[in-house]
């Protein structure tokens, strides 16, 4: 309407004339202040229509104004619509509304330009929920639970051995009855010995093989008339092998035999340095005194052989205590006992050669440890017949360092 009248008045001033023309040249002064203020007036008009879509665009984005900044967003992808109301303080992460997109066509620059900065912003901390999550998944403990399981102390009961018996025990078997004579039966000990010793690597009797077995073993404390020269030739004509179990008074008495005995293949093992009873000796003085005992010979045979002398160790007189195994069993030693003995070892009592024969073969037993005494005469006179009928009856002379450990 504006524009028509301004057309009509036009026209009525074209109409006046040359005069009307030629005077226009000089205006009255209330048409130039008529035109001042008119121009004025359109000029606020354009600037506070301008101020009013800047606030509106940088203030409202998610907020009451229906052509604030969500009409700017709309003109930007979906996904940062939604960042962009996620910035708002409230939960209006409504969809736009339908004139909201019809007045985004009418938005100018500036607009648009102003609200990508808190897109963009939001669009950067849109993102810690997604690392919360993270943090909080899986660091199981469960892999601690294996480590409160323990080895079975079933073969080494403690190595606190001070929480082991020192009692003094003798070793013994149950020597078969006289009806059970060469029936070639293996012997037996008390249940509570069995699992007293069983821990700690002894040597009492061989488990049985396909094979029988016997293992020939002599104790030297002292030489007595020759014995050991003559038993050392009884076996290189038989070709068997002999375990024994010397003292370091034997080895300074008798450095020639005990180099005789490694030479020609036998085993030379500890019997002790002095023959003390070494379960005593550890209760009264200690383990150092035991180990120095032991020890001190093993030095002295190296010395005299060049040999180092194998762990095993047949405690004197059969004398031993949980807390002596232990220790043995602590610094690698097996013990070794044995599975038939007979009272052969006074000189000046010596057993009948019969009683002799028939104690001896008549226990034979398959995985045998043989106890003999060196100083015996009956032993010695006996030995090459006993061999002989040993190996008749179908066993065969092994080694103790072949009986598993």
């Amino acid at each position: 309407m504006k524009d028509k009248h301004a057309n009509g008045k036009g026209g009525r001033r074209r109409r006046g004339g040359a005069a009307s023309r030629s005077h226009s040249n000089r205006l009255p002064l209330w048409s130039l202040l008529l035109l001042f203020v008119l121009a004025a007036a359109i000029l606020i008009a354009a600037c506070d229509a301008f101020t009013t879509t800047v606030t509106d665009t940088t203030t409202g984005s998610g907020t009451s104004a229906p052509s604030g900044s969500i009409t700017t967003t709309s003109t930007k992808p979906s996904s940062q619509q939604t960042t962009s109301s996620t910035t708002a303080t409230s939960s209006a992460s409504t969809t736009p509304q339908p004139n909201d997109t019809t007045v985004a066509t009418t938005t100018t620059a500036p607009s648009t330009t102003t609200t990508t900065t808190p897109a963009s912003t939001a669009a950067t901390t849109a993102k810690p929920s997604s690392t919360t999550t993270k943090t909080t998944t899986k660091q199981p403990t469960t892999t601690k639970t294996p480590t409160t399981t323990t080895k079975p102390t079933t073969t080494a009961p403690t190595t606190d051995l001070a929480k082991l018996s020192a009692t003094t025990a003798g070793w013994y078997y149950n020597r078969p009855a006289a009806a059970d004579y060469f029936k070639d039966k293996r012997v037996t000990i008390p249940s509570s010995v069995a699992s007293l010793i069983a821990p700690w690597s002894t040597i009492w009797q061989a488990k049985p093989t396909t094979r029988k077995t016997v293992y020939l073993t002599m104790d030297e404390g002292y030489e007595f008339e020759q014995n050991t020269s003559e038993i050392l030739d009884v076996a290189a004509a038989k070709k068997v092998h002999i375990a024994f179990f010397i003292t370091g008074t034997y080895l300074r008495n008798q450095p020639d035999l005990v180099k005789r005995m490694v030479a020609e293949g036998h085993l030379v093992l500890n019997h002790s340095d002095t023959h003390p009873n070494l379960a005593n000796l550890y209760r009264e003085q200690g383990a150092e005194s035991v180990m120095a005992n032991i020890t001190k010979l093993e030095r002295e045979f190296k010395a005299l052989t060049g040999k180092t002398m194998l762990k095993y160790i047949r405690p004197p007189e059969g004398a031993y205590s949980e807390r002596l195994l232990g220790l043995m069993h602590q610094n690698g030693y097996r013990t070794v006992f044995w599975s038939f003995a007979y009272r052969d070892w006074l000189t000046n009592e010596q057993p009948e050669r019969e009683a002799a024969r028939r104690a001896i073969l008549g226990e034979l037993h398959d995985g045998s440890v043989i106890l003999l005494h060196a100083v015996s005469n009956t032993n010695v006179a006996l030995l090459p017949e006993l061999i002989d009928e040993i190996r008749a009856r179908g066993y065969s002379f092994g080694r103790l360092t072949d009986i598993p450990g």
